[in-house]
């Protein structure tokens, strides 16, 4: 397992998604691009669908690093997990910025592929924010409809979010919901979410006349959004877990951003 040693009370330096330089192989290498349906789906409703973008070999890659993560205990900063609790998700909880503590996180967020796709997307180079790793565990209450830029605070524009599928997601499992047309919104004040189904307190309901739209991915999937529509993690009700990965890409040139949610990002001065 390549690792990297735990990053306590620093910031490592903004990430140009694609110059870590490891792991990119033949072919990570071949330009990636999303169709016109999927350019146009993005354009129009906030969120396009990256097919077969890695291999079933790269996705157990991914699984078994951070289920061996997860067996080798607490990373203070990053993941610290309860085994004994009453509530599965703090005994699954997300790794936080898995990035800074490992070589394979870190190679996945600054794979090629996903830089090409969001390039294309941005219509300029991005910048890699953040990482995360959701377990979903059985039984596990999910994320309320939200809005990633009211935490993130990212100007101009806003961010882009990449969800790698390592497992089937469906309606089964909880999947994930969008909201389709909202990245086109402003910032929304969020109302207080339902505790029993939602580990996070704010939820931010639909508009009138629009409506989640839930989603099936292959392991291998990438869902791209924009950060400004709303999105849902649903509750966990099947028998696996379902993990899949996400990380947050900014645009460039930054003029701010919420430092303490993205200490990795400076302003590009």
């Amino acid at each position: 397992m390549s690792t990297l040693p735990p990053q306590t009370g620093t910031s490592a330096p903004p990430a140009d998604i694609g110059r870590a330089g490891s792991g990119q192989t033949p072919a990570s290498r071949r330009q990636h691009r999303l169709d016109d349906t999927e350019r146009r789906r993005f354009d129009e409703e906030g969120f396009a669908v990256a097919r077969g973008l890695f291999s079933a070999e790269e996705v157990a890659e991914l699984r078994d690093e951070f289920m061996a993560m997860h067996a080798a205990g607490p990373i203070p900063g990053h993941f610290e997990p309860v085994p004994d609790a009453e509530d599965v998700l703090r005994a699954y909880p997300r790794i936080m910025h898995p990035h800074q503590v490992n070589g394979v996180a870190l190679r996945y967020l600054l794979d090629p592929r996903i830089r090409d796709v969001l390039t294309d997307l941005f219509g300029e180079e991005p910048l890699a924010a953040q990482s995360m790793f959701y377990f979903k565990p059985p039984g596990a209450r999910g994320q309320a409809l939200h809005q990633d830029n009211f935490y993130l605070r990212v100007e101009p524009g806003t961010c882009i979010a990449a969800w790698l599928a390592c497992d089937v997601i469906d309606r089964a499992n909880g999947g994930l919901e969008v909201v389709p047309g909202t990245h086109r919104m402003d910032l929304f004040c969020p109302e207080e979410a339902d505790p029993s189904v939602s580990f996070t307190r704010e939820y931010v309901p639909p508009p009138p006349g629009l409506r989640p739209v839930p989603g099936r991915h292959a392991a291998g999937r990438c869902l791209v959004l924009q950060r400004q529509p709303r999105a849902r993690v649903g509750p966990e009700h099947d028998d696996g877990p379902v993990p899949p990965v996400v990380h947050l890409s900014l645009r460039r040139p930054l003029r701010r951003a919420n430092r303490a949610l993205l200490p990795d990002v400076d302003d590009g001065r």
